[in-house]
């Protein structure tokens, strides 16, 4: 699996010959989603892990945690961690609590992984948590 950094679809590759065996657009994974309106659009931000036989775990631009289905590379749900915050920014990168001025979000999370069914996180504020997967 390929994940681009904003630009780009979301690619699976077969192992060994590396050939492109399914693409999924980064307009479909984010359509629908309403929750963080913004002058720039929510993006992959390098981050696909494989969860399980039916899920992809892919962190996003604003720092938000999604869940993909395998068979569609539809988006089915979004893992909102406790403890986790976003900050919306204008086009400058400063904090606004202002609709029309937001440009972006950004979250806490600086990093995910996966192991052993438990999603651990590190955050700005120097933390590692841990939570159950909810696949």
């Amino acid at each position: 699996m390929a994940a681009p950094q904003n630009d780009g679809p979301l690619d699976f590759f077969a192992f060994p010959d590396i050939s492109k065996i399914a693409s999924q657009e980064q307009e479909a994974i984010f359509a629908g989603s309403e929750d963080f309106p913004s002058a720039e659009p929510d993006n992959i931000n390098y981050t696909a892990l494989f969860v399980d036989d039916h899920s992809i775990l892919i962190m996003s631009h604003y720092g938000r945690v999604l869940l993909l289905d395998r068979q569609t590379l539809q988006c089915k749900a979004e893992v909102m961690p406790e403890g986790i915050e976003f900050t919306a920014h204008d086009e400058l990168g400063n904090p606004t609590t202002e609709p029309e001025e937001t440009y972006d979000y950004s979250s806490n999370i600086i990093h995910v992984m996966i192991v052993h069914d438990q999603l651990l996180l590190t955050t700005a504020d120097g933390e590692l948590r841990r939570y159950d997967l909810p696949v």
